[in-house]
């Protein structure tokens, strides 16, 4: 009956046998997840199992002392985590970890040949983030972006804030002075206060002027010589330039014409008509140029 049976334990070629094999395997990080199966139509009864890393003869999992069952279509799971070797591995180097099911072929088994794989390039200490972990780090990345957003709009609203309250007070500055100097509010001539650079260019200027009118002036005789009437008119017409040229020059704080006294810094020789170097002196402000202090022999 056994014989017709196929069931003849002597029988290697009909009797029912098992088929172990390696199925599946998984490497998270320094743990190694393996998938055990028997596709035979016979159960196995004690299947040895070994891992190890040859180069290194290291074994990692070695069930010799507790030998596993494997009933009809059963699949079993074994795992080797390689953070319990750690003394004997280096970080961040690859691996080669042999897997055998059944070494000494001691199971009477279908196939024999798929007892056994090698897994490549297992790399020790290597990070693996699951789906939580990218999740965190997701959330934490879009806070990061938030608050550095809102800091950013937060500096960029103070800037534009003391922009615009410097703009106020300069236009409450000028307009105090406006009422002090005899301007009125909207006078061209009191739009803009003068950029340093300005100031410089206008002072060299009327440096300059001061120095052509001083040379023509000089030019002229104190006591007309006796000459002809159209000589003397020539006289004339050379004074009245004289004084137009010296009501040319302008006043860096009103930024209109000096008509009477200038002063001249003697720092950086910007030009100030007389009446508003006093306002400034007297109010305690320094020279607008050179931020020196304004010196007036004026009463």
């Amino acid at each position: 009956m056994e014989s017709s049976l196929g069931t003849d334990p002597n029988d290697r070629w009909n009797y029912p046998k098992p088929d172990l094999s390696v199925t599946d395997y998984r490497v998270k990080g320094n743990v190694i997840e393996l998938e055990i199966a028997n596709n035979g139509i016979w159960n196995a009864t004690s299947v040895f199992i070994i891992i190890e890393i040859e180069s290194l003869a290291l074994e990692l999992y070695n069930n010799s002392e507790s030998l596993l069952y494997f009933d009809v279509n059963e699949r079993r799971e074994v795992q080797v985590d390689l953070s319990d070797f750690d003394s004997y591995l280096i970080t961040k180097q690859a691996y080669q970890v042999s897997v055998q099911v059944d070494p000494e072929n001691v199971i009477n088994e279908t196939n024999d040949d798929n007892n056994q794989i090698v897994i490549s390039n297992v790399i020790y200490g290597k990070t693996v983030y699951t789906a939580p972990d990218i999740l965190f780090l997701a959330i934490v990345l879009l806070i990061i972006v938030g608050i550095v957003a809102v800091v950013s709009f937060t500096a960029f609203k103070l800037v534009k804030m003391g922009k615009s309250r410097q703009k106020s007070s300069d236009s409450t500055f000028l307009q105090s002075y406006a009422s002090e100097f005899g301007f009125s509010e909207g006078s061209e001539s009191l739009v803009d206060f003068p950029k340093s650079e300005d100031s410089h260019k206008m002072a060299s200027t009327a440096h300059k002027k001061i120095k052509e009118v001083d040379a023509k002036q000089a030019q002229v005789p104190t006591t007309p010589l006796t000459s002809s009437e159209e000589d003397n008119k020539a006289l004339e017409k050379t004074e009245e330039e004289m004084v137009i040229e010296k009501n040319q020059f302008m006043c860096i704080v009103h930024r209109g014409a000096i008509v009477g006294t200038v002063y001249i810094c003697p720092n950086c020789q910007a030009v100030y008509c007389q009446k508003c170097a006093k306002i400034l002196r007297d109010k305690g402000e320094k020279c607008w140029s050179c931020k020196k202090d304004i010196v007036l022999d004026l009463v």
